[in-house]
Order: structure tokens, then sequence, then C-alpha cells
């Protein structure tokens, strides 16, 4: 009985640590969620339009994010990191 109790309780724990906020750049389901998907200060987003979504650092500008990065996100959403898009050449 003790050892069953044991490796419930052992169960229990590992599937807690993996149901964890997701680090920057894991996968996560939602775009714009804030909670329960990504660690505190990130944001579910793609980094590029064509990308599947992860966490990334939430912002208000660009300065905020890393080199080759803007913030930026859909009208309406919170502002995440994202890829820089290239300038339009013929604009």
């Amino acid at each position: 009985m003790r050892r069953s109790f044991a490796a419930l309780v052992f169960a229990f724990a590992l599937a807690s640590a993996a149901c964890g906020d997701g680090e920057e750049g894991d996968s996560c389901q939602k775009e714009g969620q804030l909670q329960g998907e990504c660690a505190t200060g990130l944001v579910c987003a793609r980094r590029d339009p064509s990308d599947s979504l992860v966490c990334v650092k939430q912002c208000v500008q660009s300065a905020q994010c890393g080199p080759g990065e803007e913030c930026g996100g859909p009208t309406g959403k919170v502002l995440g990191c994202r890829k820089k898009r290239p300038i339009d050449a013929g604009q």
C-alpha cells in the first residue's frame, strides 16, 4: 500500500512539473494568452506570421526586444517580440 501511494505521489509531482508555464520559445495554444500557457512576462504569439505559436517576451516598445526583433502583434492583442519584417524594396 505504501509503495503504491508513493508511486502515485511521484507520478502526480512529475505530471505537475510537466504542466507548468512555458518558457520563451516553448509551444503554446492560444494567441494572446498571458496566464496558464507561458511564464510571467511572456505571451503566446507567432514570431513570424508563418510560424507556429510559441511563448515570446511581452513588450510595449521595440527597445525591449532583442536584435532582429520588433515589438508588435495583431490589433487588439497583447504585444510580443517578433522577427523584424524586411522593409519592402518597392516602398
